[in-house]
């Protein structure tokens, strides 16, 4: 079971859900070790924006494929005008995080964490926050 850092916010009761499930698995007889994320959130999070928006901003140049909101152009705009030096240099990061985490995951037969750290939102809600 990967333990999640307090820095990510988790929501809706997924830490005692998560709990339950590793209280169950081991009543079956499962071995289940807890371990701590391998590498830094805020680089992980971090990683996220570098990659995606980076990637978003390209995309989005291409004519006429979809109208984009005032609001993502200027989130976007920074990235837009990024080299692709840091760019690459998140691939590599990210490369090495996975990398990490394949070592971590070599002698599991599986590894529990989140999908998510909350419910979803409401339908009709997009889940932005005015």
């Amino acid at each position: 079971m990967l333990r999640l850092p307090a820095e990510i916010p988790q929501e809706d009761g997924y830490p005692e859900l998560f709990h339950e499930l590793v209280a169950a698995l081991r009543r079956e007889g499962i071995s289940v070790e807890t371990v701590d994320l391998p590498f830094p959130v805020a680089d992980f999070a971090k990683l996220q924006k570098e990659l995606c928006y980076w990637e978003l901003a390209r995309i989005l140049r291409i004519a006429g494929l979809v109208r984009v909101m005032p609001e993502l152009e200027t989130l976007l705009q920074p990235y837009r005008d990024m080299d692709i030096a840091p760019y690459a240099a998140a691939c590599w990061r990210r490369l090495a995080h996975q990398t990490t985490f394949e070592t971590l995951a070599a002698d599991c037969d599986a590894v529990l964490m989140p999908a998510a750290t909350g419910a979803a939102p409401p339908r009709e809600d997009t889940g932005m926050r005015s």
